[in-house]
């Protein structure tokens, strides 16, 4: 078995990090027939050749590469044209415009749905890549998704925006994101990420009406989703905004607090971003009160009953790293930044495959990996821990 390495909370272990793992995706992920990415290999490496090919995998791969190029990183641009080309190919709608669920591992159409999740990480995708290349299509496709998102998934009488929708952008009986979830109306997680995709928007398009979007979902999110008491997010509602259960998620919450900082910082606007940064520190600490275990790893969730889910997902761990660090620059408590040093260290010791390369899916409470799940498939890609890497990257260089 290889032996794990501790390297210090430094700019110089993020890059080397970085490189671990798309250097991973690289070797592992393409599909030598021509057709993209394989959809999956499981959590002993094993590659799943008839796989279906989902979406979320390909648009993050996209985001992923795009951004690490732009760090300089340009040997994965190979990676990004080959997820862009994939995605033009194989899950454009021409009719009905959007972004289709999933094809199978010929390219062939499976799901057909508008799930704005997924809209949400194309116009995340591609404006990144307009970002690198200054491909105009880039730009264009990202432009006409936020332009469906706002005209046929909005809730224009109760605000917000819908799970779902049909092809045809027609309502749906069934929205739920994933089997795991409820069949809610409207959800933190599809908003957190049209949150992110409208912000990365915005770097290429200043226009009146993505600054005016982005501006509402920012006051939206704070509004409906932070309980400004408590500060924990709610996360499952009806279309009225009633919320279904409560359920803790620290990942998405401290994620949520570093993504809503971002976003205020991106539109420029002084005063909504002092307002919302008093309420993310109040998340960071909530989260480093209540989420953070013995070992030093992000819990996944807390259920109503008190209790917690036994197992540690690679991606609150890589979302804690940036939130807590986001928040120690924001208030200067080096306890926050004790927190991001400590859950990196959590990393290296149980999160990094040594022998296999790249992240488990999780472990258990006592670190073992958990190997049964996928090690990239249509919910794992490059995305939370190549973001770590490239948002600590250049934060470690400012200071």
């Amino acid at each position: 078995m290889a032996d794990k390495q501790l390297y210090a909370f430094s700019k110089e272990a993020f890059e080397l990090e970085l490189d671990n793992i798309f250097g991973w995706w690289a070797q592992h992920m393409p599909d030598p027939t021509g057709n993209g990415f394989f959809g999956r290999v499981d959590g002993l490496g094993k590659v799943d050749v008839d796989a279906d090919k989902g979406v979320i995998l390909n648009t993050r791969i996209l985001w992923a590469c795009s951004a690490a190029c732009r760090l300089g990183k340009t040997q994965y641009q190979p990676l990004a044209d080959k997820a862009y080309q994939y995605l033009l190919k194989h899950f454009v709608d021409p009719d009905f415009g959007g972004l289709y669920w999933s094809v199978n591992a010929h390219g062939v159409v499976v799901d057909a749905k508008k799930q704005v999740y997924a809209q949400a990480f194309g116009i995340y995708a591609f404006s990144e890549y307009y970002l690198l290349t200054g491909d105009k299509q880039a730009l264009d496709l990202a432009r006409s998704l936020f332009e469906l998102l706002e005209t046929k998934a909005k809730d224009k009488k109760n605000f917000g925006y819908w799970e779902a929708k049909s092809q045809s952008w027609e309502p749906m009986e069934v929205v739920a994101l994933s089997e795991k979830e409820g069949n809610d109306a409207k959800t933190m997680n599809t908003h957190l990420h049209v949150l992110e995709a409208y912000t990365n928007l915005y770097r290429c398009d200043q226009s009146k009406p993505i600054a005016k979007a982005l501006s509402k979902l920012i006051c939206l999110y704070v509004d409906k989703f932070v309980d400004l008491e408590s500060k924990r997010l709610k996360l499952f509602f009806d279309e009225f905004w009633v919320e279904n259960y409560t359920h803790e998620s620290f990942g998405h919450e401290i994620e949520s607090a570093w993504l809503l900082n971002e976003a205020c910082e991106v539109l420029g606007d002084k005063v909504l971003q002092a307002q919302v940064n008093f309420v993310t520190i109040e998340i960071a600490y909530r989260v480093k009160a209540h989420g953070i275990d013995h070992k030093g790893a992000v819990y996944n969730d807390r259920f109503p009953d008190g209790t917690y889910h036994t197992e540690r997902d690679w991606w609150p761990q890589a979302e804690g790293v940036v939130g807590f660090f986001d928040a120690y620059q924001s208030s200067m408590d080096e306890e926050l930044l004790e927190t991001s040093s400590e859950i990196w260290n959590y990393i290296q010791l149980f999160q990094k495959d040594y022998e296999n390369g790249e992240w488990y899916w999780g472990c258990d409470e006592d670190g073992n990996p958990i190997v049964n799940k996928d090690k990239a498939g249509p919910w794992k890609a490059p995305y939370h821990n190549g973001r770590m890497c490239i948002e600590m990257i250049k934060r470690l260089s400012n200071n």
